[in-house]
């Protein structure tokens, strides 16, 4: 295997990360296996194209890969979504990761050129793979508000579990509207510690006992997550 790929000082005492070696693991297998330049994959008899930046793999691939649980997996992926540090879309039975700043560490400082060692490594699960680097955001250091965090955390989990995009959306716009962003909030934490496996019908009865009690501002059910921008 050859090549390499960059990572930004720091990501260790990450907030999301702190404390947390098999989250900086998975994160570590997204960078390595992002694919260096548009390819082409079947995917349960599709074709469909995995961009530069992005991996497409079931989440129980890429779980036994690192050596943790699946819903470690399942977790940091809704999490990572909703900081706006990748785009996570079903596709075929397999999800497309996109690792949302890649790009941008992916070329040294003041270089309009990929860095001078990129090529393709031959023998990598997803082909074109080779030379990447990404980093953590540094836009999680911006406050985002409590609707689109809620919002995005949202669809974000219903889509881990199966959901289509169209229906994620519907849902959480009823249950913000019934509810409230902080008793979402709260009841997304609490689905997500939990590992709810159906998810929907375990949101909606944390929120028939929950009602609009809590406070827009509270975050306690998601421990430590990064507040970021979109």
């Amino acid at each position: 295997m050859t090549g390499w790929f960059a990572m930004k000082r720091g990501v260790t005492s990450h907030p999301l990360f702190k404390g947390h070696p098999e989250r900086i693991a998975i994160w570590l297998w997204l960078i390595d296996n992002a694919a260096w330049k548009e390819t082409r994959h079947d995917v349960n008899g599709k074709t469909i194209t995995v961009g530069r930046g992005s991996v497409c793999v079931s989440q129980r691939r890429l779980a036994e890969d690192v050596g943790v649980g699946y819903q470690v997996v399942r977790s940091l992926l809704a999490r990572l979504q909703c900081d706006g540090m990748v785009r996570v879309t079903p596709t075929h039975g397999r999800t497309l990761i996109t690792l949302c700043n890649y790009e941008k560490y992916q070329r040294p400082t003041g270089s309009g050129n990929a860095a001078p060692n990129a090529g393709a490594t031959q023998g990598q699960r997803t082909k074109g793979q080779g030379d990447k680097e990404t980093s953590v955001s540094e836009e999680t250091a911006k406050a985002k508000d409590p609707s689109r965090q809620a919002f995005d955390l949202g669809v974000a989990l219903l889509a881990q579990s199966g959901i289509d995009a169209g229906r994620a959306r519907g849902l959480v716009g009823k249950w913000r509207r019934d509810h409230g962003d902080a008793a979402l909030i709260a009841a997304l934490g609490r689905a997500e510690r939990e590992g709810a496996v159906e998810p929907v019908a375990f949101i909606e009865g944390i929120l028939r006992k929950s009602g609009r009690a809590h406070d827009c501002t509270h975050f306690g059910a998601f421990g430590n997550i990064p507040e970021v921008a979109p």
